[in-house]
């Protein structure tokens, strides 16, 4: 590309040309949009209060580090991102910034954010951070947590969160739609993936993800009483002899912290005669959890986030331009006229042409 800028790059520079306008000096969103395009991709997690979004989020950072089993644990935004030396620029001044080393972590930033149905202040925080907010577009992407794998109920947030994205290219996959608490839907995981575009009538993918399992299958100290469950369970031929298990079979043939190691990582017994089938062959602890992995999905939703950090120009710099048009449109301004100008001769650029190439791609 001979060293020219990518789309990022030139909203950067329109911003810092801003920026040096003494009206406009030290104006935190201009400053903040440049940031977001020198920043790996802002991905904002969305979803209501108990949806799993704390659980989802361990599973992604390998690790306890958002709390969880709490109702409205979240009470601000928080911003999860890799362990470089530099200071990271966050959105707002309320916001919370998380060094984490996580398998994403050069990739992308996560944020935390609270649950969309609280009946507190909280759900202020998640609102500004979407289209139509003051802090509109400071996340890229979206992942959309979905309440026991439907999206008929959330068909109308889902539609004005793609539609609002969109940006100047007609943007998709931007947005995915996760199926969390797998533990608690009797759909499978195909079904599930394949019904949830068609119930929330956009573009949208749609992953299907059993949280717990993706925990333990990465957290220490959920994945050992897990281990030490599923020994027993082998030394025990009238269990593994079963086709179906519950918890009564179970009641007596294991204690009380490896009974609470299934609950935690599995949620109900009914994913146990596969996991014990799957692990037969299993030589080691690793291979074991390499399996529980498998089940839980994870590594989908994580190779989507990938897919997704591959357009980082493209997302990023479509949420720049639309945070630069909600700014320039922001009441009192007396210069959205010119900003708008400059917009449009971005989008005549070269980086610009690369965009529209790479969002008809998506189409496709």
């Amino acid at each position: 590309m001979n060293g020219a800028p990518d789309a990022r790059g030139v909203v950067a520079g329109f911003c810092g040309e801003l920026l040096s306008d003494p009206r406009h000096r030290d104006d935190p969103v201009l400053g903040d949009i440049a940031a977001q395009c020198r920043q790996p991709l802002r991905v904002l997690l969305v979803g209501d209060v108990s949806a799993g979004k704390s659980t989802l989020l361990n599973a992604l950072l390998a690790g306890h580090h958002a709390r969880t089993a709490h109702r409205e644990t979240t009470s601000t935004v928080t911003w999860f991102h890799g362990l470089g030396p530099e200071a990271v620029r966050l959105p707002d001044p309320t916001h919370r910034g998380v060094r984490v080393d996580f398998p994403l972590a050069r990739r992308l930033m996560i944020a935390d954010a609270p649950g969309l149905n609280t009946k507190s202040e909280k759900a202020r925080h998640t609102l500004r951070m979407l289209p139509g907010g003051d802090l509109a577009g400071a996340a890229a992407a979206y992942v959309f947590l979905l309440l026991r794998g439907r999206a008929d109920g959330e068909a109308e947030a889902l539609g004005n969160l793609t539609a609002m994205t969109a940006g100047p290219f007609d943007l998709v996959g931007n947005v995915v739609a996760v199926a969390g608490k797998a533990d608690e839907v009797a759909s499978d995981h195909a079904e599930i993936e394949e019904r949830v575009p068609r119930e929330a009538r956009v573009p949208i993918r749609a992953v299907a993800v059993h949280q717990k399992m993706a925990v333990a299958a990465r957290v220490a100290e959920v994945s050992a009483p897990l281990l030490s469950a599923l020994a027993s369970i082998r030394t025990r031929p009238e269990l593994m002899a079963r086709p179906t298990l519950g918890w009564p079979h179970l009641t007596g043939h294991l204690s009380e912290a490896q009974l609470a190691g299934l609950t935690a990582a599995l949620g109900s017994p009914a994913w146990l005669p596969e996991l014990i089938r799957r692990t037969a062959d299993s030589a080691t602890a690793e291979d074991v959890l390499r399996v529980v992995e498998e089940m839980s999905r994870i590594p989908v939703l994580e190779a989507v986030l990938a897919d997704m950090a591959d357009d980082e120009d493209l997302f990023t710099a479509t949420g720049a331009v639309l945070r630069l048009r909600n700014w320039a449109a922001r009441p009192g301004s007396g210069d959205g006229a010119s900003v708008r100008e400059g917009l449009r001769a971005l989008q005549t650029t070269a980086a610009f042409d690369r965009l529209r190439a790479r969002a008809a791609a998506r189409l496709v």
